[in-house]
């Protein structure tokens, strides 16, 4: 069964808009949809992906965090997530993704003052 994520960027100044869409679709999917307690200090969240498979991602959060990839003491990439801005990444981007190691678990940082909903998806070809 193919998944698909739709990625849509519109960007509007006076009377010029541009719009950008993009489909990725492959077979499988990681989706994280986790309540984060303040303060919480590595909270690890399992997530399994392959990054030489993976097709496209998005994590996003409602308050500002900081994510850990693989460790919370000593993290492959760290990304600090302000609330309601996204990290989006898909093959077709213009930049290079940031997870260069594969993936098993997540942690989470919120030291914010209030709960958080993270929330991620990540798509990827689960052929091998």
């Amino acid at each position: 069964m193919s998944l698909s994520h739709i990625q849509q960027v519109t960007y509007t100044r006076g009377n010029t808009t541009i719009t950008d869409r993009q489909t990725i679709t492959s077979g499988g999917a990681v989706v994280i949809d986790e309540a984060v307690a303040t303060p919480s200090t590595d909270l690890q969240i399992a997530c399994d992906v392959d990054v030489s498979q993976m097709k496209s991602c998005i994590m996003q959060c409602d308050q500002d965090v900081t994510v850990e990839t693989n460790s919370g003491s000593s993290a492959d990439v760290t990304f600090a997530l302000k609330a309601g801005a996204p990290y989006i990444w898909s093959t077709d981007a213009c930049f290079t993704n940031k997870f260069a190691t594969d993936l098993t678990d997540l942690f989470i940082t919120n030291a914010s003052g209030t709960a958080a909903t993270f929330k991620a998806v990540f798509l990827f070809d689960p052929t091998v």
